[in-house]
């Protein structure tokens, strides 16, 4: 697993909400390259962590997704929180830049179900649908337990 790399976030990402009780708020951030889970301690440090390849960023995307649409977390903070525009945005950025013929259409089945206000459960199951693809992938991992799998504190 690669380590986490402090940000200075030219934007702040974007935040679905709080991971633990004591924190950090989990995201996704945009740059230039794409998107990239994000994590963000209670104090506003801003922590990036890298995908060790491609079927894991999908997978780590999907489980925000999934997790946003789920209402897994409370609320993150109102100027932070992620929209459904912002999802729709990074999945069919995943969509767009998937090289999986088999996967890249189930991701724009989702993204369309974002656009179209469907509801969560639909969204949700197309989410899944799309999950675990790839010569790379492995099964896809439960979304909160993925997330949670994925922090690195600061210093370690």
């Amino acid at each position: 697993m690669s380590p986490a790399v402090d940000a200075v976030a030219q934007a702040s990402p974007s935040l679905i909400g709080l991971l633990f009780a004591e924190g950090p708020w989990v995201g996704f951030a945009r740059d230039a390259e794409g998107y990239a889970l994000a994590f963000r301690d209670l104090t506003g440090g801003v922590r990036i962590s890298p995908a060790a390849s491609r079927a894991e960023l999908r997978e780590d995307l999907l489980a925000i997704a999934t997790c946003y649409f789920d209402e897994a977390f409370g609320d993150a903070p109102t100027d932070l929180e992620a929209t459904h525009a912002e999802i729709g945005d990074l999945l069919r950025w995943l969509a767009a830049s998937e090289p999986d013929p088999a996967c890249a259409p189930l991701l724009r089945e989702a993204a369309e179900a974002v656009d179209d206000g469907l509801p969560a459960d639909v969204v949700i199951a197309r989410l899944a649908a799309a999950g675990g693809h790839g010569a790379d992938a492995g099964p896809p991992a439960e979304p909160i337990a993925r997330l949670a799998g994925r922090y690195e504190p600061p210093g370690e």
